[in-house]
């Protein structure tokens, strides 16, 4: 039992200095005395002895490690502190999370060109005229159906931020309807849109801007039906947007967006979901430059 015993711990001993080298190197070379460890001599030119206190390295802070990721010209992706932390806690090194989904698409695409010589915020005013299409829908139930047409407008906006910003909408559109029962086609109904928009630019300040939109306004709805009654409604809507802008000079952008141009039922017409694509032309004004004429250095150009 005792030779047992002594086996396993020699089995044990001979393991650890397998699976470490650096404890064996030490090992060998036998544990430096306590004083080795705190103090060294040096032998100055005049023959003098002077100790030099040395403080002994902490193993917490040892940067030499066997992660290949920390050796010269090798890059890691990994920016999470806590994936770090616990995979260098776990042995793991440098680990991370995997990179899947928008992540992954993030880092694939190229890196959004930024502006140079000028900003969005330099002229932060706008207007546009837009033209598109504009797709149709159900007015009454089981009565008038609505047909696709030209959808045009116009728009007024300001950025309030390198992210954030803001503009008011008018729109106009003719389209053809149609009796459900019957399939005759009626006379054309009006659309007109008002509303405010939010506008969110998740890149910032690039010449290529993609945005996001939220509004509140109002939908205009008047038409025949086929009994000639008609009628003429507001309701409530809430478009919302999702575009690109890419400024072409500092004073022009072009621009196009998809929009689904929602409106909360009222009475006998139904929620409307209008499906719209546009194009535009922004063209950018406002905003104060400085002047160098010596009796007027802030003079405001539009």
């Amino acid at each position: 039992m005792v030779r047992l015993s002594l086996l396993v711990v020699f089995f044990l001993a001979s393991f650890t200095l397998a699976v470490d080298p650096a404890r064996a190197q030490r090992f060998a070379n036998g544990r430096p005395s306590r004083t080795t460890q705190h103090a060294s001599a040096q032998e100055p030119p005049d023959g003098d002895t002077k100790l030099e206190v040395v403080t002994p390295a902490d193993p917490r802070e040892d940067t030499t490690s066997e992660d290949p990721t920390s050796e010269p010209g090798i890059e890691t992706d990994c920016d999470d502190r806590f994936h770090l932390h616990f995979g260098q806690r776990l042995g793991l090194g440098s680990w991370c999370r995997p990179r899947f989904g928008f992540g992954a698409l993030r880092e694939s695409l190229p890196s959004p060109e930024p502006m140079s010589g000028a900003s969005w915020l330099s002229r932060p005013l706008h207007v546009d005229v837009f033209s598109g299409v504009i797709y149709g829908g159900t007015l009454i139930e089981d009565s008038i159906r609505r047909q696709g047409d030209i959808f045009s407008g116009v728009r007024l906006g300001w950025d309030w931020t390198r992210r954030l910003g803001g503009e008011m909408r008018f729109g106009f559109a003719q389209v053809g309807t149609e009796d459900i029962p019957t399939g005759v086609e009626l006379d054309d109904a009006d659309l007109v849109y008002w509303d405010l928009n939010v506008l969110w630019y998740p890149t910032g300040d690039t010449r290529l801007r993609p945005y996001l939109s939220l509004g509140l306004g109002a939908l205009h709805v008047d038409f025949v039906d086929a009994t000639g009654n008609a009628h003429q409604k507001e309701l409530v809507g809430i478009p919302l947007a999702a575009g690109l802008k890419y400024r072409a000079t500092p004073w022009c952008a072009v621009r196009a967006d998809i929009a689904d141009n929602i409106a909360l039922p009222y009475d006998d017409i139904e929620g409307q979901g209008n499906f719209s694509i546009t194009v535009s032309a922004e063209f950018h004004f406002g905003g104060q430059r400085r002047s160098y004429w010596p009796w007027n250095p802030t003079l405001q150009s539009w």
